[in-house]
């Protein structure tokens, strides 16, 4: 027990032995517990409304605490239960407050989360860092405190572990909802940091918790949606896709966002772009994410690179093959159809 947590333990036991007596505060704060059985939404409708500061620095403490001890005693508790109840954070709603409060609140998280550095906080901080100026030291404090990967793994129906708190940064995503969006320096200082993890996984140097995790199946993934978003600076999107391609190897499990940006960097510009990542995509042309359009596409722009054009025009003669097969079989099973259909007819 720390000597924060070990001073409020005494606190708690003097005022419950009558030697500290309730301040006005306390008093009024328990009046309006007792009234009925409160509910998170009830913390944040007393920080929307006009009750004095005291009062919404006690619900902000609640909102956000990671564990029950973290709250005095007299501060929330089931009149029903007396020795007090915890169910877990119960949320801000941040974006509904002013500045001041906020600011109250990304202190509290920041102090939450070095006090309980196992405890997910990304979500708040990913909150605070849309609404805070970017120039804020206390945006900086919970940058620092933001945690790209996520901090348990696992791998279930509708949640796969990995770096789920490096896509809510990127695509302004959060808890199933759209947030932010997050000011765009702390995408790029994000993605700094993201390429940094891939690059130690590329080189051996680290390895990652499960094989769902890979560092660059995530950058990509991240990459390919970040790259469909209307919004995304345009020079941060280029700068991630030619780092992908850098850094890729063969790996049919980004094969699809190849693609995408092959097609989509079509400017004259981009053609040494469109080159290596052709080169990539050549080793996998039978990829099922490889269709004949994009690969006659890349046949005919480096028909003059024998290590691109070879690999992809045998490609295609093979899907010809393959297409003109389907063909026949479909047109054998419909004559197939239509003789039994006539021997089943009315004679």
């Amino acid at each position: 027990m720390n000597i924060r947590k070990f001073i409020a333990h005494i606190q708690r036991l003097l005022r419950l032995a009558g030697i500290i007596k309730p301040s006005k505060e306390d008093r009024l704060w328990k009046q309006w517990l007792e009234l009925k059985q409160r509910e998170g939404k009830d913390l944040n409708e007393i920080l929307l409304s006009q009750v004095a500061k005291p009062y919404k620095l006690r619900a902000l403490a609640v909102l956000l605490a990671a564990k029950r001890e973290d709250i005095p005693s007299h501060w929330w508790y089931d009149p029903a239960d007396h020795r007090g109840n915890w169910h877990g954070r119960r949320g801000v709603e941040f974006e509904k407050l002013p500045l001041k409060l906020v600011r109250a609140g990304a202190n509290l998280v920041c102090k939450m989360r070095d006090e309980h550095p196992d405890e997910d906080y990304e979500k708040e901080i990913l909150q605070l860092l849309s609404i805070l100026p970017e120039d804020d030291p206390l945006a900086e404090e919970l940058f620092e405190r933001f945690s790209l990967k996520d901090l348990e793994t696992g791998n279930g129906p509708g949640y796969t572990s990995g770096f789920n708190p490096f896509q809510w940064l990127m695509l302004d995503w959060c808890d199933g909802a759209k947030i932010g969006p997050v000011r765009n320096k702390w995408k790029y200082l994000a993605d700094q940091r993201m390429r940094h993890i891939v690059e130690l996984e590329a080189s051996g140097q680290s390895q990652p918790r499960e094989i769902w995790e890979d560092a660059l199946e995530w950058y990509a993934e991240t990459a390919f949606s970040f790259s469909k978003e209307k919004n995304s600076p345009k020079d941060l999107v280029l700068s991630q896709v030619q780092f992908v391609v850098e850094i890729a190897k063969s790996n049919e499990n980004i094969q699809y966002y190849l693609c995408y940006w092959y097609c989509r960097f079509q400017e004259p510009e981009h053609k040494d772009l469109r080159r290596r990542i052709a080169f990539l995509l050549k080793s996998d042309a039978s990829s099922r994410y490889m269709d004949r359009e994009i690969a006659e596409q890349m046949a005919a722009e480096f028909s003059d690179i024998h290590e691109i054009a070879e690999p992809i025009l045998a490609y295609i003669e093979e899907r010809k093959a393959r297409d003109r097969e389907n063909e026949r079989l479909k047109y054998e099973m419909i004559a197939k159809e239509c003789a039994v259909l006539a021997d089943m007819a009315i004679a």
